[in-house]
């Protein structure tokens, strides 16, 4: 049996994933705001936060493909800078310039991470709805607002995603997409990766979320898709309207499938810990088949007894389902 605690093991999983579920405090968040108050549009539809640090590489393609768009409604971009050391700011003040009544770019005291300056660009938002980019990331379609925007209003959903291509330095290309179908079931999620670069959903929605998992601190991709699944519907528009671009330095993929893997073993932890109660035996199953496979493609000695306890001691607070007993027998087989 471990000798360490799930909560133990959680928290050198994310030592290794480098991942922290940590709560922030006002002073770590505190930004100041450089923005047009008087040219800013009043009530913006749509908050788009783009997430940045040290982008001066990528930024300005990120905020064309934002501020190409084409909507009848108006929408505010905030760009969330978490310290940057580069020129990033620079060249976000040439846009706000171009654009003051949309560009808002809020420069972070302290550096917290992906978590905390979502956190950060949460606290600026104005708009019902919110989109999310990543600064190394961008947007394809002029059309994606208005056609998610028009879907969430006709379906009335919650959120809504739409496929991603995948684009590596060296040229390659890839697809993030899934077998089209007018809504998203949690089951759908756990098996298609739908990048975070499509994302838009309701704001009050997000509220809810957060007030029903206090013990998530920050929003993950996962936790926003699971916890926005437990408020209402997901809608899917089947177009591509962005691109992830995986560069090998702030994306997981990038960093090596090892690391990868690891980040996603922690995302879902965190959701069976402290994510929303019903879906709690997906997460576990999920989060055991994985360790399965990657048990089985081989880690070195100290991450597989690391993930041996994990599920181990997860599997012994698992509410009892079919799914969860059937992956843990697989599971049996493989454990070191």
């Amino acid at each position: 049996a471990p000798t360490r605690t799930l909560e133990d093991c959680f928290d050198e999983l994310g030592r290794l994933a480098n991942r922290r579920n940590a709560p922030f405090s006002s002073e770590a968040l505190a930004f100041d705001e450089t923005s047009d108050a008087a040219k800013l549009c009043a009530d913006p539809l749509v908050s788009v936060c783009i997430i940045s640090y040290n982008s001066a590489a990528t930024i300005d393609e990120a905020l064309a493909g934002v501020l190409a768009q084409e909507t009848d409604f108006p929408f505010e971009v905030i760009i969330s800078d978490d310290g940057a050391t580069d020129d990033t700011l620079a060249r976000c003040e040439a846009w706000l310039a171009r654009y003051p009544d949309k560009v808002r770019i809020l420069r972070a005291h302290r550096n917290v991470g992906l978590l905390g300056n979502r956190l950060r660009a949460l606290s600026a938002v104005r708009a019902p709805w919110i989109a999310w980019l990543d600064s190394d990331d961008f947007w394809t379609d002029p059309g994606k607002l208005r056609k998610q925007v028009a879907l969430l209003r006709e379906t009335g959903a919650v959120m809504c995603l739409a496929f991603a291509e995948m684009r590596w330095t060296d040229g390659r290309r890839g697809l993030l997409d899934c077998p089209p179908t007018r809504f998203l079931s949690p089951d759908m999620l756990l098996r298609h990766y739908l990048h975070t670069s499509t994302y838009i959903h309701s704001r009050e929605a997000l509220l809810r979320a957060t007030r029903d998992c206090p013990n998530l601190q920050g929003w993950d991709d996962q936790d926003l898709l699971f916890g926005l699944a437990a408020q209402g519907r997901i809608a899917l528009l089947p177009e591509i309207v962005s691109a992830y671009r995986i560069t090998g330095t702030g994306d997981a993929i990038g960093q090596g499938e090892d690391h990868f893997k690891l980040v996603v073993r922690w995302q879902f932890l965190r959701l069976f810990l402290y994510g929303p109660q019903r879906f709690r035996y997906r997460f576990l199953t999920a989060l055991l088949k994985g360790i399965r496979l990657q048990l089985l493609k081989g880690v070195n000695p100290d991450v597989a007894a690391l993930l041996r306890d994990i599920a181990i001691l997860a599997h012994a607070r698992a509410p009892w389902s079919i799914r969860v007993w059937r992956e843990w027998r697989k599971l049996q087989k493989v454990l070191p």
